[in-house]
Parts: C-alpha cells; sequence; structure tokens
C-alpha cells in the first residue's frame, strides 16, 4: 500500500505535466517578462507578509528591496501581499552604469554595476566603496562590496520543466565602523558578510509549480572573533488540478559558531507549512493547512488558514491566519542593529497567532489604495536591550549614550496591534508615488511599550521625470520610542526627509545631486547613536 501511494505522488505531477503539454501543444509556452529581456525587474512590496520583525525601522531596503520571485505565494491571487510594480523602464537599455560622487561627509564613493544577455541567461554584476569621515567624532564609515549572479533558462520546449530558471551567484561585503556612542568610542567593528548561493524555480506550469533554494551565508565579525556560517536549504511545491491544489513549503537553516554561545556552537532548525487551496469560482477562494517549526529550544504546531474574495473589478477582500517561527541568527541580529554585543547566538522566537485582514482598491492601471488590520501573538519577540541607569530621561538620546555603547538581546512575551494604510501611484505622466501609514501599539505583557517600537510610522515617496531633469524625494516620520523595556528612556521622533535630483547631459550621461537629512534633525535610530546630519553629495552617472 505503501509503495503505492509513493508511486502515485511522483505519477501526479508527470501526468499533470504531460496533459498540460498535451493542451498547449499548438502554442508556445509565455516566459516571464524578466526571461525574455533577460533583466530581473525592480519590485515593490505594497504590504509585507506578516513577520516577527525585530524593529520596525524604515529603510532604503523598504523602497528598494532584495525580493525573490520565486517566493511561492500562499494564494495564487492578485492580492495585496505582494504586488510588483515596474519602475524606470529606460533604464532597461543601458548594460552598464558607473557612478561617481562626493560630498560633505562623503570622501568620493563608486558604485559599478553591468548586467547583459547571453544565449539562455544573463549575468549581472554589481561593485561599490566609500568611505564617509566623521560628522561627530570617532563616527567615520568605510565600506566596500561586491556580488555577482548569473541565470540560465531551459527552452520552452524542454520536455522536462519547460521554462524553469537557474540561478548562482555570489557575495562578499564589509563594513568597518566604530562604536562612537561608548566608553570605547575608537574600538572597530569589521564586519564582513559573504554568501554563495544556488536556485532553480519553475512557475509557469498550471498544474505543477516547484522551486528550490540553497544558500551559504557568512559572517565575521572582527572585534569580538566571532565567525558564523548558516547553510540554509528551502523550497516549495505547488500541484493541482483547476479549482483544487495542494501546495507545500520548508525552510532547513543549520547555524555553526566558531566558538559557544550559551553553551551550544551548532544548532538546527526546520519549518514547514502544508495546505489545501480551493477555488470555487474566479471571484473567491479559499485555503487551509498545518504549520510546523522546530528548533533547540522548543517547537511549534499550529492550524493556518486564508480567503479571497473579489468584490468587483475594483475591490477585493483577503484575509490570513498564518502562525510563524523565525530562527534569528547572529548574522540577523546584528544585521538590523550592527552594535548588537553577541550575547545570544540565535533565537527561536515563536508567533502562534498572526491575523492579517485587507481591503484593496484599484483603478485601471493607475493607482491602488489598500489598508487592513493586523495582529500578532508573540510567545518570546526579540527586542534590543542596553544597560542603563534607574532614573528616567527624556529626549536625552544625545547626552546619556549607554554605559558600553553596545547592545544585548533580550526576549519578552508580547501582542502587536497594527492598523495600516498602503498608496500606490503607478509611474505614468504624473510621475509615481508611494505612501505607507502604520499606526501600532506593540506591548509586552506587563503593558510596557516593546523598545525602538515606534506608535506612528509614516513614509512617502515621489518621483517625476522631466525631459531632461529626475526629481525624487522621500520622507520617512517616526514617533517618539523606548530605548528600554521599562519606558525609563524615550528617543525623541524621527523625521528624514532626501531629495535626488538628476540632469541629463547627454543620453547616457548625467548629473546628480543626493541631499540626506534636509531639515538637519538630530536623529536616532539607536540609543545615543546620532545618526548623520544634513548631508549632500554630487557626482556623476556614465551608462552604456
Amino acid at each position: 500500500m505503501i509503495k503505492k501511494i509513493i508511486l502515485l505522488v511522483w505519477a501526479l505531477p508527470v501526468i499533470l505535466l504531460a496533459q498540460e503539454k498535451t493542451e498547449k501543444n499548438q502554442q508556445n509556452v509565455e516566459l516571464p517578462e524578466f526571461v525574455i529581456t533577460g533583466v530581473e525587474r525592480v519590485s515593490l512590496p505594497t504590504v509585507s507578509k506578516p513577520k516577527a520583525e525585530l524593529v520596525p525601522m524604515l529603510s532604503e531596503e523598504f523602497f528598494k528591496p532584495v525580493y525573490s520571485p520565486e517566493d511561492l505565494p500562499i494564494a495564487e491571487i492578485p492580492n495585496p501581499v505582494k504586488k510588483e510594480i515596474t519602475f524606470n523602464s529606460k533604464d532597461l537599455t543601458y548594460k552598464g552604469k558607473l557612478s561617481l560622487g562626493a560630498g560633505f561627509y562623503r570622501i568620493p564613493g563608486m558604485e559599478l554595476t553591468y548586467g547583459t544577455n547571453f544565449d539562455g541567461g544573463t549575468f549581472f554584476g554589481r561593485t561599490y566603496s566609500f568611505h564617509d569621515r566623521a560628522y561627530v567624532p570617532d563616527a567615520n564609515r568605510s565600506a566596500f562590496g561586491i556580488d555577482l549572479s548569473t541565470s540560465f533558462f531551459s527552452s520552452d520546449t524542454s520536455g522536462f520543466l519547460p521554462g524553469t530558471v537557474y540561478k548562482l551567484g555570489g557575495a562578499y561585503d564589509v563594513n568597518s565602523f566604530n562604536f562612537f556612542a561608548s566608553d570605547n568610542a575608537g574600538l572597530t567593528r569589521n564586519m564582513h558578510k559573504g554568501n554563495l548561493r544556488a536556485s532553480m524555480s519553475n512557475l509557469i506550469s498550471d498544474y505543477f509549480k516547484i522551486s528550490l533554494d540553497a544558500t551559504d551565508n557568512m559572517l565575521y565579525l572582527s572585534d569580538a572573533n566571532f565567525g558564523e556560517n548558516l547553510l540554509w536549504l528551502k523550497g516549495g511545491i505547488e500541484t493541482g488540478y483547476n479549482g483544487f491544489k495542494i501546495a507545500g513549503d520548508a525552510n532547513v537553516k543549520y547555524q555553526n559558531m566558531n566558538k559557544d554561545i550559551n553553551g551550544k556552537s551548532a544548532v538546527g532548525f526546520f519549518d514547514g507549512r502544508a495546505s489545501l487551496k480551493l477555488k470555487p469560482t474566479g471571484d473567491w477562494q479559499f485555503g487551509f493547512g498545518l504549520y510546523y517549526a522546530t528548533s533547540d529550544s522548543g517547537w511549534m504546531f499550529m492550524p493556518q488558514g486564508f480567503f479571497f474574495l473579489k468584490i468587483n473589478s475594483q475591490l477585493s477582500l483577503l484575509g490570513e491566519l498564518m502562525p510563524q517561527a523565525d530562527f534569528l541568527t547572529v548574522g540577523d541580529l546584528a544585521g538590523v542593529n550592527e552594535y548588537y554585543a553577541i550575547n545570544k547566538g540565535h533565537v527561536f522566537q515563536k508567533s502562534p497567532f498572526n491575523l492579517n485582514v485587507a481591503l484593496k482598491y484599484e483603478f485601471d492601471t493607475y493607482f491602488e489604495i489598500e489598508g487592513g488590520i493586523k495582529f500578532s501573538k508573540f510567545d518570546n519577540f526579540a527586542y534590543y536591550s542596553m544597560e542603563t541607569s534607574g532614573e528616567r530621561i527624556t529626549g536625552a538620546a544625545e547626552n546619556n549614550a549607554p554605559v558600553n555603547g553596545i547592545f544585548d538581546i533580550e526576549t519578552a512575551k508580547a501582542n502587536r496591534f497594527t492598523g495600516y494604510g498602503n498608496f500606490l501611484f503607478h509611474a505614468g505622466p504624473y510621475g509615481s508615488f508611494y505612501g505607507k501609514f502604520e499606526m501600532e501599539d506593540f506591548q509586552d505583557s506587563h503593558g510596557m511599550r516593546i523598545p525602538y517600537n515606534s506608535v506612528i510610522r509614516s513614509s512617502l515617496s515621489y518621483g517625476y521625470n522631466f525631459p531632461s531633469l529626475e526629481v525624487k524625494a522621500t520622507l520617512m516620520l517616526n514617533s517618539s520610542s523606548y530605548a528600554d523595556i521599562d519606558n525609563r528612556i524615550e528617543i525623541p521622533a524621527y523625521a528624514d526627509m532626501s531629495l535626488h535630483l538628476g540632469y541629463k547631459l547627454q543620453d547616457n550621461l548625467n548629473l546628480f545631486g543626493q541631499i540626506t537629512n534636509l531639515f538637519n534633525k538630530n536623529n536616532y535610530r539607536w540609543y545615543g547613536y546620532k545618526e548623520k546630519p544634513f548631508d549632500m553629495v554630487l557626482g556623476i552617472d556614465y551608462r552604456w
């Protein structure tokens, strides 16, 4: 009996693929746009899935994120969970770009990118370097990085998984900075990060989809003589016919450190989802399944589900209940807060309840407006803490720096309730606009606000292209937050406006100016560590 079941599971995708090939034998398989053009699109997620974020701090990656098109969605719907928007399509006509710039604090910096097509694939490379002089004592910083990747595509007439995308790549960067808000302000950390990655995906079939990815991440922190290697394997599969589909995805992580932290130097993690998706009509669908996660410090086993209703051609409603466990390594923790002192080698963060309900309005191809609510419960939310006095300090982030200027990780049982709105106007005759607003109540079990969590967060980004002039403006606003779990130390509100101007000298030669912190505010992302004040960078872009 077991042999028959295994044979059936193995044969089902083959039968479906054969049937699909028969149905489409008179037509070509339509490949994704990036397969045809050889250039991957820059995509902007309008709403992120509920994740156990360490600190909800907006950054450049929020507007230009690293997005993986191989991620299999929970539902095959045009939902507000993910949306790809293409900007600046005119840039795709160039293979390479060299940018050189210098400013008040920046000693000349450089960025070089190059991408090209070849028969059956593409190649992309990027390298950069910069050095910023100190705007307060010992706040100088320098960085260097390189990233190379290549993609291969199988023929759309291949007998096995036509249109499959194969990718190989690797990256390395080093970031050098000081703990300038500590007693030992000259202490330098050289953060070395690298990765090797390989993946394959085939998402064009109506009956069978598959995605596999392997990444080896490396981290070294010079000040602590700490090294970490993280092997990460993930994959997803979906198969079915018409309105009935079965889907599953899994993550396997293995962390290896060069020293014992909390008595351990090697830890493993696994999580996986299995879902049944039903689509009675094109206007609505639903699904349900199970989620399981385990690591050295426990496990989690919870139900999950979603529903989608297309109310009319412009209005859609989505709801999902998705439990989530995160395996946060030193690379993750130091990646968010680079002044992390490594008091924990990892955190197995569990959120058994994640509810998201969203309503989206779309008008033709011009704009989208969406809003919703999220509620999450955390068994052990990871937050950054530091050594403080017992006195209450209000708005004193620059005069009362932490004793050691370094941060530890602590955990707390917490609840998060968020209301959000997103406004997206596609690039067109009136430019492009993206706005995000969030209001959040995030407290631990004692009613104290989680550190470095603002109640109100807002971001606005607008761009317009004149015949020879390009203008982009970005504004990020965060209300005040606390630096400690006892809510004694308040960090002032955060306001940062940046402005980018580009002037075309020739078709392939531009002058640009970049202004950051236009209001010259005293902004603090981390207690004691002042962000860069008003700064201007002038430079030149050459494309070919």
